[in-house]
């Protein structure tokens, strides 16, 4: 699947393998759950539902500060690992889906990173 700038206000047209009457936002938004949910929920030392934590991830992650770490980000890796006959390991997918899901634009020296692997853990 092509993606999408999800803050870019100019996203008028969807890419050619989404119908029209599908909000790219939302075939976005459907993707990446679906994806990082079946990810989860193949972790046995889940205490929250797999979908919980993926729709937290989402709304993280869409926050307007994370301009480039967003699903978007995310799902590109993922299909570019799949394209490329990839195959990751669990802990790569997750460090994948949860790296710099925890932004803040004025920190530095890896705390942002810090902070996102805290939010996996927790």
């Amino acid at each position: 699947m092509k993606y999408f700038n999800l803050h870019d206000p100019n996203n008028t047209s969807p890419p050619d393998n989404i119908p029209w009457s599908v909000s790219l936002f939302e075939q976005t938004k459907k993707d990446f759950l679906g994806r990082a949910t079946l990810l989860l929920e193949n972790l046995t030392e889940l205490t929250i539902p797999a979908k919980s934590i993926a729709n937290t991830l989402w709304t993280q992650m869409v926050n307007s500060q994370v301009y480039y770490h967003s699903p978007v980000h995310i799902l590109f890796i993922l299909d570019f690992a799949k394209e490329h006959n990839i195959n990751l390991h669990q802990d790569e997918e997750l460090a994948i889906l949860f790296h710099d899901a925890i932004y803040d634009p004025f920190l530095s020296g890896g705390v942002n990173e810090h902070h996102s692997a805290l939010f996996m853990e927790s």
